[in-house]
């Protein structure tokens, strides 16, 4: 006669469901949180950005003199003036309205779907921002570190368009639709592409379809909107907010600071100590 085992009375089991969601991704932007330790509300009204004036240079005539005798001709203060353009990101999520209903009670799920969704769209901002302080404001997630022919797989380097060969693919995400900006151009190359993996070993991802051709060694990729976008105004090329490469730079990043020329203005130049690197 056979007896009541575990396998017998499995019909009897129940599930026994932990409370809460485990975090599986960083959630901790120290660089930003450093970074931005206050923030206040811009003054922007629409149109092109502000224009704001630096000071170069000082009145040259002030001279110690004898009585008497001859002294400098008049001088006058140096300005130029610059522009700060207006960045911004943009994200948003779709849910349906059976989603909503269905997933804010907590027996059906367990955290409210909606609630979920927005609180976490939060930290994913927060993410793409401390991506953005790191990086001079192109946009650019990595560079192509060799010609990737017409294959799936992308080799990268130089994250954020930070010269090394470390984990080049840290800035891309699964899911990301992705495109390579000719960096002599600024022109956006034929064909984009999503990205299926992001490998473990940093140094490659792995995207959806044959890669065009005209793609090249030294490229920039950058995010695009979505897999019909030919043009590069469709792109994070150029959109995003300057970070530390580009604010705190000798002109190697960007020559010019916000419109005035850091040869013109040596003011606005850091000094670099060499045995530390360029960043």
């Amino acid at each position: 006669m056979a007896g009541a085992d575990t396998v017998v009375l499995s019909g009897l089991e129940k599930d026994v469901f932990e409370k809460g969601v485990s975090e599986g991704v960083n959630n901790a932007f120290t660089l930003k949180e450093f970074f931005v330790a206050e923030t206040t509300d811009a003054d922007y009204l629409g149109g092109g950005g502000h224009i704001w004036s630096h000071h170069v240079g000082r009145n040259t005539s002030p001279m110690f003199v004898r009585e008497g005798s001859a002294f400098a001709a008049a001088g006058a203060q140096r300005h130029i003036k610059g522009r700060i353009d207006i960045r911004k990101m943009m994200a948003r999520l779709y849910m349906t309205a059976e989603a909503m209903e269905f997933y804010q009670r907590s027996e059906a799920s367990y955290a409210n779907a909606m609630t979920d969704e927005k609180t976490r769209l939060v930290d994913d901002i927060s993410y793409r921002e401390e991506y953005a302080i790191g990086s001079d404001g192109r946009g650019v997630l990595a560079l192509l570190s060799d010609d990737p022919g017409t294959g799936t797989d992308l080799d990268l380097d130089s994250p954020a368009n930070i010269p090394g060969t470390s984990f080049g693919n840290r800035f891309v995400q699964k899911g990301m639709v992705v495109g390579a900006v000719n960096p002599a151009t600024g022109a956006l190359r034929a064909g984009v592409v999503t990205v299926t993996d992001v490998n473990q070993d940093g140094s490659d991802v792995t995207v959806d379809a044959a890669i065009n051709g005209a793609w090249a060694d030294n490229d920039y990729l950058v995010q695009v909107a979505n897999s019909s976008v030919t043009s590069v105004l469709d792109t994070s090329y150029e959109a995003a907010y300057w970070g530390l490469p580009a604010l705190v730079d000798d002109g190697t990043n960007r020559d010019a600071y916000f419109g005035i020329s850091r040869t013109d203005a040596p003011s606005l130049k850091s000094y670099v100590v060499s045995s530390a690197g360029a960043f």
